[in-house]
């Protein structure tokens, strides 16, 4: 039995042969993009899937069925990452073009707001538990938090550590 306890993993036996628990089988391949996948998110509820590409675009996939619901453009670099709210009303992505873009993920599908402070690429970003932040992480150095109502930078946090010396 492996070291967890459970009685599942991977086990050989002595016959020569092997035997590999496969718990997970393929469903479907999602075709869409016409560059790298940099992140693929399942929205909270878990029906809807966002995929953030560097050809520049989200997309917005049924969960249940795996079709394409809606493509997101706008972007002018390659989307690094995309964060879901926590009603799945929303996504953000956040882009090397240094934006970072709210979209409604309900019909009509259209961007709500662009988010401009960071001056390099912006590789990470999520939403606060209640929604009304968002927080984004950028090559430029900085954390930046922002209001989703407003879109306004409400905090820059520029802190890191080159080295530590411990006495």
């Amino acid at each position: 039995m492996p070291s967890g306890g459970n009685g599942v993993g991977n086990s050989a036996g002595t016959s020569g042969g092997s035997q590999t628990f496969k718990p997970y089988r393929h469903l479907k391949t999602l075709e869409g993009h016409t560059a790298a996948i940099s992140c693929v998110k399942y929205s909270n509820e878990g029906n809807l899937l966002a995929s953030a590409s560097l050809d520049k675009s989200m997309i917005l996939w049924s969960a249940t069925n795996y079709s394409l619901i809606h493509r997101y453009e706008g972007h002018s670099s390659g989307v690094s990452d995309l964060a879901w709210s926590s009603d799945s009303h929303y996504t953000c992505s956040a882009s090397d073009d240094c934006t970072l873009r709210i979209w409604d993920a309900r019909a009509p599908y259209e961007c709500l707001k662009v988010l401009r402070g960071h001056t390099n690429f912006v590789f990470c970003v999520n939403f606060n538990p209640p929604s009304n932040l968002i927080v984004s992480g950028s090559f430029d150095e900085t954390i930046r938090i922002w209001e989703v109502k407003t879109g306004r930078c409400v905090r820059v946090i520029k802190e890191f550590i080159l080295y530590l010396k411990y006495k």
